[in-house]
C-alpha cells in the first residue's frame, strides 16, 4: 500500500472521527459557555451524528458505486459549510442543530471512505490500528486545548477546530483510490445460524447505544461533581490514553488471554465505571472513572465488532456493524437528552448501564452459540477418519 493512499485513509478518517471524539467536550461548552439546557446540547450533539450515521448507511449500501475520491470532496465541503453555518448560529438552536447534522453528513462520508481504503491494505488490522492511535491522540489534544482556547474565542472555536481539520484534509484527497477492487469473501464462519448473526449485531448495537447515552455527558458529569471544568478537561483527556491502551489489550491480549474473557471484563469494567461516577468528587476520581469506561469500552468495542466478523461470511455483517455504531452514537444523546434534568445525570447513568449489560447478555448467547458451532463441525470434520477403508 503506498504511502500517500496510508496517509489519506488515516488523516480522513480521523478528521471524519473527530466530531465524535470531542462530543464531551462540545456539550459542555454549549451548556457552560453558550448557555444552552442540558437536553438542548444534546439533542444538538445527536443531530450531528444522526448526519453521520445517515451517510455512513447511505455509503455501506452503495458506496462501491460512487467515486471515493468524489464522496470525500464532498464530505469536506459539507464539514466546511456545516461548520461556517455553525459560527454564525448563534444561540438559535434549530439552526445549530441543521448546521451540525450538515457537518456530520460531510464527517460520515469521510469515516466511511477513510476505513474503506484502509481496508485495501495487505493487513487491514494494522491500518486500523493506526487509525485508532492517531484519532485518539487528536481527542486527547483537542480534549485539553479546546476548553482553554474557548475562555477567548467562545464555543466557537470549535467549530473554527473543525474547518481547519477539513482544509487540511483537502491536501490528503488526491491520494484517494477513485474505488475499491472487489474483494472475495472470506467466508471465516459460513455455517454461523441467523440466530448467532443476530445476537451478535445486536450485541454491537446495544453496546454502542448504551456507550453514546453517556458518551456526550462524560466532561459535564465531572463538572456537575464539582471538579472543575479544568479538572474535568484533564481527566477527559488523561482517559484518552487509555482508551488507546484498551484497544491495544483487545489487539494483543488474545495472544494469553481467551477472548471471550476479555470481552466479559471489559463491558463489566465499562457497567461499574458508569454507575460509579457519582462517586468521582475530586479531579483524581473523576480520571480513574474516566479511564475506566474509556479503556475498558474500547477492549470491549474492538471484540465486539471482531464477535460479529467471525459470525460473517461475506462482509455484510460488519458493514450493519459499522452503520449501527453511529446509529447508536446518534441515538444515545437523544435518549439521554430525554432523561437528563437540572444537572443530575444519574438516571442517564443507570441508563447506559442497562444497555450496555444487555450487550453482555447477548455476547454471552454469542459465545455460546459459537462454541456449540465449532464443536459440531470439529466432530463432523473427524467423522471421517473414523471410517475404516477395505
Amino acid at each position: 500500500m503506498k504511502t500517500g493512499l496510508k496517509a489519506s485513509s488515516i488523516t480522513l478518517a480521523l478528521i471524519g472521527l473527530a466530531a465524535l471524539g470531542v462530543q464531551p467536550v462540545l456539550v459542555s461548552m454549549l451548556i457552560e459557555v453558550a448557555h444552552f439546557s442540558d437536553s438542548g446540547a444534546g439533542y444538538i450533539a445527536s443531530a450531528e451524528v444522526f448526519g453521520i450515521a445517515a451517510t455512513n448507511a447511505a455509503t455501506t449500501l452503495a458506496g462501491h458505486r460512487w467515486n471515493w475520491r468524489k464522496l470525500c470532496v464532498a464530505g469536506l465541503l459539507l464539514m466546511i459549510a456545516g461548520n461556517l453555518a455553525s459560527i454564525f448560529s448563534g444561540a438559535d438552536a434549530g439552526s445549530l442543530m441543521l448546521s451540525r447534522f450538515a457537518s456530520g453528513l460531510g464527517s460520515g462520508l469521510l469515516i466511511s471512505r477513510g476505513y474503506a481504503a484502509a481496508g485495501l491494505a495487505r493487513n487491514p488490522g494494522r491500518m486500523f490500528g493506526y487509525i485508532l492511535a492517531v484519532s485518539t491522540a487528536q481527542v486527547a489534544a483537542a480534549s485539553f486545548l479546546l476548553p482553554r482556547w474557548s475562555a477567548t474565542g467562545g464555543v466557537n472555536v470549535v467549530f473554527q477546530y473543525f474547518v481547519v481539520l477539513a482544509v487540511i484534509g483537502c491536501l490528503f484527497v488526491r491520494w484517494m483510490p477513485a474505488g475499491g477492487a472487489a474483494q472475495p469473501s472470506v467466508g471465516r464462519a459460513g455455517a454461523a445460524s441467523m440466530a448467532e448473526c443476530a445476537f451478535a449485531l445486536g450485541s454491537a448495537a446495544t453496546l454502542f447505544l448504551g456507550l453514546g447515552i453517556l458518551w456526550p455527558y462524560l466532561m459535564q458529569i465531572g463538572i456537575s461533581a464539582g471538579i472543575g471544568a479544568e479538572s474535568a478537561a484533564i481527566g477527559l483527556s488523561v482517559s484518552q490514553l487509555a482508551a488507546f491502551a484498551g484497544a491495544l489489550v483487545a489487539a494483543f491480549g488474545v495472544r494469553w488471554l481467551p477472548a471471550a474473557s476479555l470481552l466479559i471484563a471489559g463491558l463489566v469494567v465499562t457497567i461499574a465505571s458508569t454507575l460509579l461516577f457519582q462517586t468521582a468528587t475530586t479531579g483524581l476520581g473523576y480520571g480513574l472513572m474516566a479511564s475506566g469506561f474509556n479503556g475498558a469500552s474500547n477492549t470491549a468495542m474492538v471484540l465486539v465488532m471482531g464477535a460479529v466478523a467471525a459470525a460473517d461470511s461475506d462482509g455484510r455483517l460488519i458493514a450493519a456493524a459499522v452503520t449501527a455504531q453511529t446509529l447508536g452514537f446518534a441515538l444515545g444523546p437523544a435518549l439521554a437528552a430525554a432523561v437528563v434534568t437540572d444537572g443530575s445525570y444519574l438516571v442517564a447513568q443507570v441508563l447506559s448501564a442497562v444497555v450496555v449489560a444487555t450487550s453482555l447478555v447477548a455476547a454471552l448467547t454469542v459465545m455460546l452459540m459459537r462454541r456449540a458451532r465449532l464443536t459440531t463441525s470439529a466432530a463432523q470434520a473427524a467423522a471421517p477418519s473414523r471410517i475404516i477403508t477395505p
